[in-house]
């Protein structure tokens, strides 16, 4: 009679270890709040579709691409020697077509970034790249795409949440990209309510916002509990806690790690927002 197999080891609680499990929960759930909310198959429900659309166009958009979901990835539910890890990047729309893309949509976007590397990506995914790589300790000038998880060597890309304030994009009549959203106060009004429900859903540890009017918005809406540095702070949301780090939009700003905005203010709040979400979550247990 052959013997049982022995009881697989225990997972190690150093290093990062990912629960997969855990982030396919979530995205089940942040999954059925858009589809109450916002984007239902082929079906864009925003309570507020009409006036966003009709705003935006009287205040000159050429195009609007309606009912853009957020990206979470398969190993976002993260530990470090065992304290959480969750990091949600949050920059103000996607900023082009097309509309009505899906949460998996989405990520295949970001799984797409992900393999065009570095040079092949646009400032705002360069510039999320080096958040990346400061958030999980690693070296911000390296060439480091994968951060190692469970002993397996992971994209970074994988490892994280991103989620826009704006779930429709307004593009300016003049042509690129050009967003309307950061000039139209209704709809970061009437969209923020998206945004913090899919943080009351991911839980983040560490919130990272890329624009001046993403970072007005989220501190109207959240509760500061102590203001750690000028752009780094404990947040509160309801019962939850984490670090909130406030930046301008990587594009212009902070897209390589040598520009003056990266290294006197970006790099340094990124490396103090790690250090103050770990503590937090050591302290909270969440």
């Amino acid at each position: 009679m052959t013997p049982p197999p022995p009881p697989a080891p225990a997972a190690s609680t150093r290093g990062l270890v990912a629960d997969q499990h855990a982030t396919a929960v979530r995205q089940e759930r942040l999954q059925e709040y858009f589809e109450r909310e916002v984007l239902a198959g082929a079906d864009f429900v925003c309570r507020h579709a009409a006036a966003c659309r009709g705003i935006a166009e009287a205040r000159g958009a050429g195009a609007y691409y309606e009912g853009q979901l957020s990206h979470v990835g398969p190993s976002y539910d993260l530990r470090e020697n065992g304290v959480p890890l969750r990091v949600l990047v949050a920059p103000m729309d996607v900023g082009r077509p097309p509309s009505h893309v899906s949460m998996v949509d989405r990520s295949s976007q970001i799984a797409a970034s992900q393999r065009a590397g570095y040079r092949g990506r646009n400032q705002h995914m360069k510039g999320t790249t080096l958040a990346l790589r400061a958030a999980f300790g690693l070296a911000v000038d390296s060439a480091s795409e994968t951060v190692a998880v469970g002993g397996r060597q992971t994209p970074l890309f994988d490892c994280f949440a991103m989620a826009n304030l704006l779930l429709c994009s307004a593009v300016d009549a003049s042509g690129g990209s050009k967003s309307l959203g950061t000039k139209i106060a209704a709809m970061r009004s009437n969209c923020s309510p998206h945004l913090l429900e899919t943080i009351r859903v991911l839980e983040p540890t560490l919130v990272i916002s890329q624009g001046v009017d993403v970072g007005k918005e989220l501190s109207r809406a959240l509760t500061i509990e102590r203001q750690v540095s000028d752009r780094v702070s404990e947040a509160r949301l309801g019962g939850l806690r984490f670090a909130f780090v406030d930046l301008r939009h990587p594009s212009r700003n902070w897209f390589t790690p040598n520009q003056a905005y990266a290294v006197d203010v970006a790099l340094p709040a990124l490396a103090a927002g790690r250090a103050l979400a770990l503590e937090i979550a050591s302290r909270t247990g969440r």
